[in-house]
């Protein structure tokens, strides 16, 4: 006898040089002539299967034969092939186990459906019938107990044949608990007085005898749990068996039903912490979702990495994309950035050091299915936007197409919006539903407002083009708000980490000059809706509203909103929350410092400026002639400067002018300091970069810039 894949090749053989010359039992039983084959009431009813497929296998032993058994079946409504009949030792678990299967007969369609198997050895056997083109083509679907056994067929030494068809136990699985313990968990048998036998071992238990041979590690009456706490770090792999009738241990097997396919990996070693579990799928928006099981007792942060490939050894991690740091509490991520494609993730554990864990391992912190995130069929396109004053509020309407309704950003800005750029500078105002075609933006200070609309993936969408009257307003709707001309008041709250992290920065606008100076500063884990929520809320400070600035420290990590109210707040009646006006827009991330976060701290180097106002007389020397031309800035020359330098790609010669500019007596410093640093940016020197983007002023006047900028150097300097 041999495997049912060399009969495939053997037949293709004989079918070339038309010669029989084969060592399996096909010898002693030549293929039968092709007869058209009468269909019967069995294939008639087998509706739902495929073609040349096996249905109902039925083993039983032969009575008055104790080493024989009678193997029978039906076929499928439209069968037309020979069939294989295979028998294996161990149980069938997968295609490969059934081609690999040993060939006992060759059987035409047109064939009664059933052969003798004679001469069987002691031991256990579980048997196939299968289509011998779709062997050969390797496409064949398994049908447990219709075109393969599941439970074996018992041959014991001077006994009768038996089949090994008693009840067992169903979805076996095992889980990661407390850290480093593995929970075995399964369906019990309906009824009581049951003795389970619980095996392990680093390999698949497969077989009855890899059974025997394995661990044994517990036994158990009437239970469907077992935590197995005497692990080291390895892979383990477990089978659960039952008590037959007579009290003899039923080793019969069922892959992810008595026994793990799959090991699962253990880590017992505090230095080394996986996460496990990883799994990637589309939410109910068309965005890919991670989700993985927690690290238990682990304080550090959690590093999310997206990939067009599996990231399987550390070139392909070093290749991917880091796209999110989260704390240790969070197990799951919606990827809102990636667009339209496929994708694999990783999820890497980093320790309160700094020192990020690159092991990687197949489906516990890295996905090897990858999840599709599809183009949409018909995307929302904002068509129009309008805005209305309406006394101290904004009415915003807008019209659109599309039916893929993804969540949209409004901004707010008191400049034109022209640029991807510029929404970085603009108030995030909400995020909603196009659907609700309208909003209310409340109770604004004196002032000139333009909006915009944009999808939340505005920043890494290369086909974005902001249209004033489309997805801009075309002109500012201005507000006169006559009860906070006078009387001070706040607008334009934001919230960021500094440079090490170890704060949170918040700050405002204010208008007015006179009235209640001192506000209130609350911290909060979601929006306040109304006053009350407020009292649930932790209150870090009150400040002199004209400070416009106040530093943070939380004691936890976590994500939290900001806001800022009069201290007689509870007396105001007058009091409205809004995002992006006295309440942050969205939640900044705080995490406790780490060495990592630590190389952020980069002392500013003191830059050689000329501390001269008014007009700046900057020498240059022209590289084609070699003459010297003297060119006269005034103290706001850094658009100036951009337009003949950085924009051309001269990035030193721009560096060396906007370095005349950065004098902190100088108007424009901070925005020179930044493209300073936008200038190392584009010549690649991220360290450089990094000094001016956590230079204080740069952070003050453009803070979302700044924040942004910052992280992309972080990123690129450690190779990420």
């Amino acid at each position: 006898m041999i495997k049912i894949t060399k009969i495939i090749f053997s037949v293709t053989v004989l079918a070339a040089f038309s010669a029989i010359n084969a060592g399996f039992l096909v010898d002693e039983n030549p293929e039968p002539r092709k007869i058209k084959p009468v269909e019967s009431q069995a294939v008639v009813n087998s509706v739902g299967f495929p073609a040349d497929t096996a249905l109902n296998i039925t083993v039983t032993p032969v009575p008055g034969s104790p080493n024989s058994a009678r193997i029978s079946w039906d076929l499928s409504r439209g069968s037309r092939d020979t069939f294989i009949v295979g028998r294996s030792s161990s149980v069938i678990s997968d295609t490969s186990d059934a081609l690999n299967a040993l060939s006992v007969r060759i059987i035409s369609s047109s064939d009664k459906n059933f052969i003798i198997d004679k001469n069987l050895a002691p031991g256990q056997y579980y048997y196939v019938v299968l289509s011998k083109k779709l062997s050969a083509a390797k496409k064949i679907e398994l049908f447990p107990n219709e075109n393969y056994t599941t439970n074996p067929l018992i041959i014991d030494d001077g006994k009768n044949p038996r089949m090994g068809a008693l009840p067992k136990i169903s979805k076996i699985s095992a889980s990661i608990v407390e850290g480093k313990n593995v929970l075995l968990s399964w369906v019990p048998l309906n009824f009581g007085g049951v003795k389970y036998t619980i095996y392990r071992s680093n390999e698949p238990l497969n077989t009855p005898e890899k059974v025997r041979s394995a661990e044994k590690i517990a036994e158990l009456n009437d239970r469907d749990r077992f935590i197995d706490r005497n692990t080291s770090t390895g892979t383990y792999f477990y089978a659960v068996t039952t008590d037959d009738y007579s009290g003899n241990e039923d080793f019969s097997l069922l892959p992810d039903e008595s026994f793990t396919v799959r090991g699962i990996k253990v880590f017992n070693n505090d230095d080394s912490v996986v996460v496990s579990s990883i799994k990637a799928v589309l939410d109910e928006k068309g965005y890919a979702k991670i989700s993985w099981l927690n690290i238990q007792n682990f304080d550090g942060s959690y590093e999310i990495y997206r990939s067009i490939q599996p990231v399987i050894s550390a070139d392909k991690l070093d290749s991917a994309e880091h796209i999110a740091s989260l704390p240790s509490y969070e197990t799951a991520f919606s990827d809102k950035r990636s667009g339209a494609g496929t994708f694999y993730y990783a999820v890497l554990s980093r320790n309160k050091s700094g020192t990020l864990n690159r092991e990687l391992y197949a489906e516990y912190n890295y996905t090897v299915e990858p999840v599709s995130v599809p183009v949409a069929e018909d995307p929302v396109k904002v068509l129009l936007l309008k805005s209305e004053a309406k006394g101290t509020d904004v009415n915003i309407i807008w019209k659109y197409s599309g039916t893929d309704y993804k969540d949209h950003l409004l901004f707010r800005s008191d400049a034109p919006i022209k640029s991807k750029s510029d929404l970085l500078q603009a108030s995030l105002v909400d995020a909603f539903d196009l659907r609700r075609n309208y909003y209310k933006d409340f109770n604004l200070p004196t002032g000139s407002y333009y909006y915009a609309l944009v999808s939340e993936n505005y920043y890494s969408d290369k086909n974005l083009v902001l249209e004033n009257g489309v997805n801009v307003t075309s002109i500012p709707v201005e507000i006169k708000n006559d009860s906070a001309d006078l009387n001070y008041s706040v607008h334009s709250l934001s919230a960021i980490r500094n440079d090490s992290a170890s704060e949170i920065r918040l700050t405002w606008s204010i208008s007015g000059s006179e009235g209640l100076g001192n506000y209130s500063i609350f911290r909060l884990t979601s929006f306040p809706k109304t006053k009350e929520d407020l009292s649930s809320a932790a209150l870090i400070a009150t400040v002199d509203i004209k400070s416009e600035t106040y530093s943070d420290k939380p004691e936890f990590q976590g994500r939290y909103y900001y806001a800022i109210v009069p201290e007689d707040y509870l007396k105001n009646e007058s009091i409205r929350f809004q995002k992006g006006v006295n309440v942050t827009s969205v939640p900044v991330m705080f995490m406790k410092q780490n060495s990592f976060q630590k190389d952020e701290e980069i002392v500013i180097e003191e830059i050689e400026k000329k501390k001269v106002t008014g007009n700046i007389k900057i020498t240059e020397k022209r590289k084609d002639d070699g003459d010297r031309e003297e060119i006269k800035y005034s103290s706001d020359s850094v658009d100036l400067i951009l337009k003949n330098y950085f924009y051309k790609k001269r990035y030193n010669e721009a560096i060396r002018h906007l370095s005349a500019l950065s004098s902190s007596k100088n108007p424009e410093s901070a925005k020179a300091l930044f493209y300073i640093g936008r200038c190392y940016v584009e010549k690649k020197e991220y360290y450089k970069a990094l000094k001016y983007f956590i230079n204080k002023s740069v952070k003050a006047s453009m803070p979302k810039q700044a924040a942004f900028w910052q992280d992309y150097c972080i990123k690129k300097a450690k190779g990420k």
